[in-house]
């Protein structure tokens, strides 16, 4: 991939002096790791499988560590699970610990143990699946497998693995059934979607079922997983969140009343969408722009008339969880100390670094006040800094030139 020169001079921030920084999250994809391609004599060019850093970003980070700067690297890869992420930046050369990785596939067990989600279908790639609901058996089909699984996270903001955890609450994954067998139907109730706050388990967590109907999905998750985003799999997807999944030759099923009200005065609780992230675009193995989860996700969000729950990137509820392993950092509050002014341990913004000034600089990142930094490698094209709003706060050639500038401020805690 052709990576923007060096330039002579390191650019100045696109707005207002940078404040005090005092930590920093961190892209993976496209701002630390570059998808490239191999080019053979013949000219024909094919993807290597192996991402390498962006420029200096190596030495950038072995910088900050020796500067006891702080850091967070967070991704909105869905394909592939936190602990393969992991590994993909350590085999890059990339010294990066383990707890340092926040991704959307890791919120996601939080995310649906929050809301008592025990049989979702997951439009994701397998080791994602295994990751949000850490499942124990996987069969070799794509038809309608029930796993009988334990959550991999108590609460959306903590990152461990299912070891760490011994958690008795247990979840039922779904992979989705290629062959649905019902009438799409129109539901025109909006329903917003609802939050991950609850990090209790739900009491009854072992009920498990084979029965593929609408009363058995009680969640929808969508992630990027090419082979899984067909009409069939959305087309499944939509009428569980509409409720008519189930045939309509099976009789509907009872729903409880109370004795002033009558028979089917309540309508079913509607089943929520969560999206690991939105993102419209992202940048494939061989340099191009490719689809993203975003626009099916927005396709659900319009037929079903109902808005996703995002966990990834740039929502609050991600950065939260990625600032919560910060000593003393909570999102929102840094952003007022600065320029330097106040002490004490909570002084300085968090910075966010990203190549998407949309995916990763937006909505949550302007919510929590962090300073903005978009870099020119990965998916960035030119003019990306001058499309949002509001702009980034700063924008450089790479993030190793960001870095530079960091370490040469004299106003950097």
């Amino acid at each position: 991939m052709t990576t923007s020169p060096m330039p002579k001079e390191l650019p100045s921030p696109s707005r207002s002096a940078r404040p005090r920084i005092r930590a920093l999250l961190i892209d993976i994809s496209g701002t630390l790791l570059l998808n490239t391609t191999n080019t053979s004599t013949s000219g024909s060019s094919t993807p290597n499988p192996t991402p390498t850093p962006t420029p200096r970003a190596a030495q950038a980070l072995h910088r900050l560590r020796t500067a006891h700067i702080p850091l967070r690297c967070c991704s909105n890869t869905s394909k592939a699970s936190t602990d393969e992420i992991w590994r993909t930046l350590r085999d890059a050369g990339l010294d990066v610990a383990r707890d340092e990785v926040c991704t959307s596939v890791g919120a996601v067990g939080g995310v649906l143990r929050g809301l008592g989600v025990k049989r979702p279908y997951m439009l994701l790639s397998k080791s994602a699946m295994e990751e949000c609901v850490c499942v124990r058996d996987v069969g070799a089909s794509v038809s309608s497998v029930s796993m009988s699984t334990t959550t991999a996270m108590d609460h959306p903001s903590d990152t461990r693995t299912n070891a760490d955890q011994n958690s008795p609450s247990r979840s039922t994954a779904v992979l989705p059934d290629p062959n649905p067998s019902a009438s799409p139907g129109a539901d025109t109730t909006q329903n917003a979607c609802p939050g991950a706050t609850d990090p209790n388990p739900n009491p009854n967590p072992d009920t498990d079922t084979d029965t593929d109907t609408d009363d058995d999905y009680d969640a929808v998750v969508v992630g990027l997983a090419p082979d899984r985003l067909t009409y069939d799999h959305l087309n499944t997807a939509f009428r569980i969140l509409v409720g008519e999944h189930r045939s309509l030759s099976q009789p509907p099923r009872q729903q409880p009343t109370h004795a002033h009200e009558p028979a089917g005065h309540h309508a079913p609780p509607r089943k929520p969408l969560i999206a690991l992230h939105k993102a419209h675009y992202l940048q494939s193995s061989d340099a191009r722009l490719s689809l993203g989860p975003g626009p099916f996700v927005l396709a659900l969000e319009a037929a079903a008339r109902v808005r996703a729950c995002v966990v990834g990137k740039p929502s609050r509820v991600f950065f939260e969880m990625a600032v919560r392993g910060f000593e003393g950092a909570r999102a929102g509050e840094s952003a007022h100390v600065g320029e330097g002014e106040g002490d004490g341990e909570e002084e300085g913004v968090i910075a966010v670094i990203g190549d998407d000034v949309d995916a990763d600089l937006g909505e949550g990142a302007i919510e929590s006040g962090f300073w903005r930094v978009l870099v020119k490698t990965g998916k960035y094209r030119p003019g990306d800094e001058t499309r949002a709003l509001p702009p980034p706060d700063e924008v450089c050639a790479s993030f190793a030139d960001f870095v530079d500038r960091l370490l040469a401020s004299s106003v950097m805690s």
